[in-house]
C-alpha cells in the first residue's frame, strides 16, 4: 500500500502520448497553444492562471513532453523556485537554454557551424552576466550603506569609494561609461542574433524554443521580478516563446511588495510583459454530470494507486456520494487536495488493522475530504456534532450526505443541529490517535478551538 502520492506526471506517463489519460480534458488547450507557437515566429509570452493545486505543474509537463516529439520544438521546463538561490536570473536562463540547444542540436548532427555558434552564445552569456552584475555593485553598495548609516556625507564617501574600487571595471567619466553602456547593448544584440541564426538553422521551417517557467509566484520577490523583466528586455527574440504557470493573485501580490503597486496599478504593470493571458481550463466548471464523471475517474485512480480500492472504490455504496462530495457544488475541491485526502484515507486504512476498517471507512472519507477542504469545520464537527456555524451551507450538505446513506447512525438534536454516533471513532482513527496496541488504558486530550476536551478510550491489539 501506498501512502504518498506523487504529481500525476510522474505517476501517469504514456511515452508516446503524454496526455493520452487527459482526465481533466485540457488537451485541446495544450494543442491549440502548441499549433500558435508553430505558426507565428514572433516571440511570445504567455501566462497561464490557476489557483495552487489545480494542476498547472502536472499540465505543462504533459505538454512540454506532448510537443517535445515534434521536430521543431525546444521545450525547456524552468523551476523559478529552484533557482532563486541564485542572484542572476538572466545567466539561469540562458544556461538552461544553452544546455537545451546543445542537446538538440547534438541529437539532430551537430557540425562546425553549430560548434561556433554555441561557443558564442555561451561567451555572450557570461559577459552579459558579468556586465549586468558590474552595474548593480554601486547601487547595492548603497542601499546596504544607507540601512546602517543615516549620514548623507558618509554615505556620498563610500560612494565614492566604491566606485574606486571598481574603477577598472566602471569608468568614473561619462564617456567611458557611456561606451561600457553600448558595448553591453551591443552583446545584448549579439546574443539575440547568434540565437536567431542558431534557430533558423538551414531548414525552411526554424526551430522554437517552448520556455516553461513555474513556480514563479513561491520564489523571493525580487527573483521573480528578475525573471520577468529579463524575459522581456533580453529574451524577446523570434521563435523564442515564454509560458509562465502562475497564480496571478500572488504575482500580483509580489509587485506589490516590490514596487508598492496596488489594485489596477498591479495588473498594469504585469500587462507590460505579456503579450497573452489564459486560464486553465478547469476540472469544475463542466456540467454536474461530466464533472462527476471526471472526479469519479479520477479518484479511483487514486484509490487504485495507494493500493486502497479493496477497502473504498466504486464498488463502494458510499463511493458516488464521496465524489459528489468533492465536486465545485459541494467542496469544490482541487486536485492536489482530492490527492491529499485520499493520502489521509490510505493513512488511516494503515495505520489501523484491516478488519476494524469497513465498518468506519464510509465515515473515514468524507471527513479527510472535510479536514483537507475546511480544517476549521473538521476542528469542529469531529465530535461528530453537526451544526450552523460560520458556512451553515457545509452543515446542510453533511446532513444529507449521512441522512442519505447512514439513516440509522444520525441523530438529529435541535433546529438545524444533528450528531452522527460513528464520527468520533472515525476521527479518531484519521487523527492516527487509535492505533492497534496492548489492551490498555489512556486518556487522550485533543484541542477543540480553545477548550480542551479529553477521551477515555480503551485500545486492544
Amino acid at each position: 500500500m501506498k501512502v504518498l502520492i506523487p504529481p500525476i506526471y510522474e505517476r501517469n506517463l504514456d511515452a508516446d502520448d503524454p496526455l493520452s489519460n487527459d482526465l481533466f480534458g485540457r488537451k485541446f488547450f495544450a494543442d491549440n497553444l502548441s499549433r500558435l507557437f508553430q505558426h507565428t515566429d514572433d516571440g511570445l509570452v504567455i501566462t497561464i492562471n490557476s489557483r495552487w493545486g489545480d494542476g498547472k505543474t502536472s499540465f505543462i509537463h504533459f505538454w512540454k513532453d506532448r510537443i517535445s516529439q515534434k521536430s521543431i520544438f525546444i521545450p525547456i521546463y524552468y523551476d523559478a523556485f529552484r533557482n532563486d538561490f541564485s542572484d542572476d536570473a538572466f545567466l539561469s536562463i540562458a544556461t538552461s537554454i544553452q544546455e537545451s540547444l546543445e542537446k538538440k542540436l547534438v541529437n539532430d548532427g551537430f557540425n562546425h557551424k553549430n560548434k561556433k555558434q554555441l561557443e558564442s552564445l555561451k561567451k555572450n552569456s557570461k559577459d552579459i552576466s558579468k556586465g549586468l552584475l558590474k552595474s548593480s555593485v554601486g547601487y547595492a553598495t548603497r542601499v546596504i550603506a544607507s540601512t546602517i548609516i543615516k549620514d548623507e556625507k558618509i554615505l556620498d564617501d563610500i560612494d565614492s569609494f566604491s566606485q574606486k574600487l571598481l574603477s577598472n571595471a566602471l569608468e568614473e567619466d561619462v564617456d567611458n561609461r557611456f561606451d561600457a553602456f553600448q558595448a553591453q547593448k551591443a552583446l545584448v544584440e549579439d546574443y539575440q542574433n547568434t540565437l536567431k541564426e542558431i534557430l533558423k538553422g538551414d531548414s525552411k521551417e526554424p526551430l522554437k524554443v517552448i520556455f516553461f517557467v513555474d513556480e514563479l509566484d513561491r520564489c523571493r520577490p525580487d527573483f521573480a521580478i528578475q525573471v520577468i523583466e529579463k524575459i522581456k528586455h533580453l529574451f524577446s527574440i523570434n521563435n523564442v516563446f515564454f509560458v509562465l504557470a502562475i497564480n496571478k493573485e500572488q504575482l500580483l501580490n509580489t509587485f506589490t511588495s516590490v514596487y508598492g503597486l496596488q489594485g489596477e496599478n498591479s495588473e498594469i504593470y504585469l500587462q507590460k510583459f505579456i503579450h497573452l493571458e489564459t486560464e486553465l481550463p478547469p476540472m469544475h466548471g463542466l456540467s454536474h454530470e461530466s464533472e462527476k464523471d471526471v472526479l469519479s475517474s479520477y479518484i479511483e485512480s487514486l484509490l487504485s494507486y495507494c493500493e486502497i480500492s479493496q477497502h473504498y472504490g466504486k464498488n463502494n455504496s458510499s463511493f458516488q456520494a464521496f465524489v459528489d462530495l468533492c465536486s465545485s457544488k459541494m467542496l469544490g475541491m482541487n486536485p492536489r487536495g482530492i490527492e491529499r485526502t485520499i493520502s489521509l484515507i490510505a493513512i488511516a486504512i494503515g495505520s489501523n488493522t484491516v478488519d476494524k476498517i469497513p465498518s468506519l471507512i464510509d465515515f473515514i472519507a468524507p471527513m479527510s475530504a472535510l479536514k483537507i477542504a475546511k480544517p476549521k469545520l473538521y476542528a469542529l464537527y469531529q465530535d461528530g456534532k453537526f451544526h450552523d456555524s460560520f458556512e451553515e451551507g457545509i452543515s446542510k450538505t453533511y446532513f444529507k450526505f449521512f441522512k442519505d446513506l447512514f439513516t440509522n447512525d444520525v441523530h438529529e438534536t435541535a433546529m438545524n443541529a444533528f450528531e452522527v454516533s460513528k464520527i468520533k471513532n472515525a476521527c479518531r482513527i484519521l487523527n492516527v490517535y487509535d492505533f492497534p496496541g496492548p489492551v490498555k488504558r489512556e486518556l487522550f486530550i485533543h484541542a477543540r478551538g480553545t477548550e480542551g476536551v479529553i477521551y477515555e478510550h480503551n485500545q486492544e491489539d
